[in-house]
This record gives C-alpha cells, structure tokens and sequence, in this order.
C-alpha cells in the first residue's frame, strides 16, 4: 500500500483517485489536510474524485452539527447527507450588478451551470465551524481559490439561510443547509479564475442575470435565490442579517 500524507486535496481535469474508505482527515495549524491511502490494485467502482475526501459538516435541518461527512459520501445519492454550505454574492458598489461564475466542465455537479460568486462548504474544523464566522472564513478561502477575488469575512453579512435538496444525476445530488453571504466590492476588482473550478465570471445586471436565466443553466441554489429571494437583495447601500431558515424541496431529492 502506498500511503501520501498531508497533502492538500488537488483538483485536475484528470481526477486524481482514491477509495472513498480509505480517506482520514486531520487538523494541522487549523488547515484542514487529507491523508490518502491509494492502493495499488483497487476497482474502479470505489474510485472517486480526489476533493470528495474533503471533510464537511453534517447538520440537522435546524442546522446543529451532528459530527463530519467526507465530501464523496454527503454528495452521493445512495449515501445522501444533509450538510452545511455557503453561497456568496458580491454585489458592485451600487448594488446594480452581480459577479457570477459559470462552473467548470470539468465539475462533478453541475458543470456549466451558471452559479453565484462563489458557493462551496466550510470544513470540519475549529475555524470553520465557528458561529457567525466559520461560513464566513470559508468563503474568504474559496474566493480567492475559485476566482482569484481578495474578500473580507467582516465585509459579509448573513442574509439568509435556505434548505434544499436537488439531483443532479444518477449518481451524485446536492443536499445541503446554504448560508447566504451578501457583500459589495468594486467591479473592477482584480479576478483570476480557476480554470478547474470556473470557466467564466463576469458582472451581470438584473436584466443580464433574467436573460442567463432564460437561455442558459443556472445551479438549482442560485435558481432558487434568483425566482424566490434575489429581488430583495439587488440595489442596496447595506444588507440586513437575516438567519431564518427557508425551506424548498424537503424529503426525497428533486429529480434532474
């Protein structure tokens, strides 16, 4: 058996593969890290992609934590596990426009669909799991990972939480408690996509973002947030913390 330790979950066109029983996690100067375990002669029906090791937070629908999901077992359909996420949305500074992704090929969920700034999930660690703050420093994380963009946990505010279930496939499925972090930043903020994680951003308005809504795929989340709660959000100086729980799409996944 060939055993690689503390190294960093890395994302590549080719996915790089492990036995989802074979992954442990551990805490090290309060980044998380995977230690993986390859063996030699493995089937491929327990191959998954490298970043389903990552360690999330399994929650109950009041969001309470109830202990830790890999990635790969929360996100299967047959393992199915309700956990925490976030989705941030940084607004320009006049609140008329929106920086969105559109995700990569190359995703296991969703790719190319159109999606908020940045949306993932705060690992099972002390900082991450903090109150108030843990989402928020996920998001600073993946910011800058996804789209190059230098964020402020301070300069977001919580302004409201959803719960919701959704297919993707017939393998994999979203199940998650989202966070929903709302901020402002200057249009021109400097932006460098992972080609891995993002294959386009851009600044759209609210007509721009109806007609993406129109012709093209967005991710089940940020449909939700653009048909049910986007409008109240759009053109404002300031946003008000709001951390009551909406529900859509309860019990069984909704279907691709």
């Amino acid at each position: 058996m060939t055993t690689l330790q503390g190294v960093r979950p890395v994302y590549s066109r080719m996915w790089r593969t492990a036995r989802a029983s074979s992954v442990l996690v551990t805490r090290v100067c309060s980044n998380t890290f995977i230690l993986l375990e390859l063996e030699k002669n493995f089937g491929a029906e327990n191959m998954i992609p490298l970043g389903m090791g990552e360690p999330l937070i399994a929650v109950t629908e009041e969001d309470r934590v109830v202990g830790m999901v890999t990635k790969g077992t929360s996100h299967a359909r047959t393992t199915a596990t309700l956990h925490r996420a976030f989705s941030l949305l940084v607004f320009s500074e006049d609140g008329e426009r929106l920086l969105v992704q559109r995700r990569s090929a190359d995703k296991v969920l969703f790719p190319l669909a159109w999606a908020n700034t940045c949306c993932s999930h705060p690992h099972h660690s002390d900082l991450e799991m903090e109150p108030g703050w843990g989402v928020k420093r996920a998001a600073v994380r993946k910011a800058r990972q996804e789209l190059g963009l230098r964020v402020r946990a301070e300069d977001m505010t919580c302004v409201a939480r959803i719960l919701y279930r959704a297919a993707c496939d017939a393998e994999w499925e979203e199940w998650e408690l989202d966070h929903i972090l709302c901020m402002h930043a200057p249009a021109e903020a400097a932006l460098a996509p992972n080609p891995e994680e993002v294959c386009e951003a851009r600044w759209v308005t609210r007509s721009e973002l109806a007609a993406l809504h129109r012709e093209s795929s967005l991710s089940p989340w940020f449909a939700l947030m653009a048909e049910h709660m986007l409008h109240s959000w759009w053109g404002k100086q300031s946003f008000t913390t709001n951390e009551e729980i909406r529900h859509f799409g309860r019990g069984a996944p909704l279907q691709p």
